[in-house]
């Protein structure tokens, strides 16, 4: 199959006349089979919406081929400025990787990204980065700060067990909120071999008024 590449967009000035129910995806590779997969270098500047839809910045619901070769890369994706979400309900995403394909040789590479000062408004739930893909899949030196909710559910990095996730020396700090905060989320068995890893990753400064439940890990 081809190669997939989204490299060096900047997305910027979405404006509302009225509130909107639709949902937004700023970059959505939605469908196929590809060799591999880049995405990196995108910004998200400044952005103010006000929808209840769910919004996600990357999403990822591509296939790769079902061999050693199938890579997908996505780094060094930013927030420049802020981010604000107007709408009183519906779920955001910094990073969705949606697509649970068997775990075949792929290998997912999610790093360097940096999704941080992130506002949310109403009951919306937040997650600055998602993975429920099954390959082996590394979670490294991604940035996740300065989220605030008012009283839905967030979580700074999920995902599922699938082959051995390597969650490793990630920053999510100041998340401040009036329902649960979730830092690190691994769903699922990592009984696969190899055996994956939670470490060297700093997750502090979780703040809820009502936290029900509020693990770091």
């Amino acid at each position: 199959g081809p190669a997939l590449s989204i490299q060096r967009n900047d997305v910027r000035g979405i404006s509302h006349a009225v509130a909107s129910t639709h949902s937004h995806d700023y970059i959505n590779a939605s469908a196929g089979t590809f060799t591999s997969e880049t995405i990196k270098d995108n910004t998200f500047t400044n952005l103010s919406v006000n929808n209840t839809g769910q919004t996600t910045l990357i999403r990822v619901g591509a296939a790769l081929v079902a061999s050693a070769a199938g890579i997908q890369t996505i780094t060094n994706n930013a927030i420049a400025g802020t981010f604000t979400r107007l709408g009183a309900s519906g779920n955001t995403f910094g990073l969705a990787v949606t697509i649970a394909v068997a775990a075949s040789g792929q290998a997912l590479n999610n790093s360097n990204n940096n999704f941080s000062n992130v506002t949310l408004a109403g009951t919306g739930n937040g997650t600055c980065i998602s993975n429920l893909d099954g390959p082996l899949k590394t979670i490294q030196n991604n940035t996740c700060s300065n989220w605030g909710g008012t009283s839905g559910t967030l979580i700074g990095i999920t995902v599922n067990g699938g082959k051995a996730p390597m969650i490793t020396s990630n920053t999510i700090t100041n998340w401040t909120g009036g329902g649960s905060i979730t830092g690190i989320l691994v769903n699922g068995n990592t009984g696969n071999s190899p055996i994956g890893a939670v470490t060297s990753n700093t997750v502090s400064g979780l703040t809820s008024t009502n936290p029900g439940t509020n693990p770091g890990l």
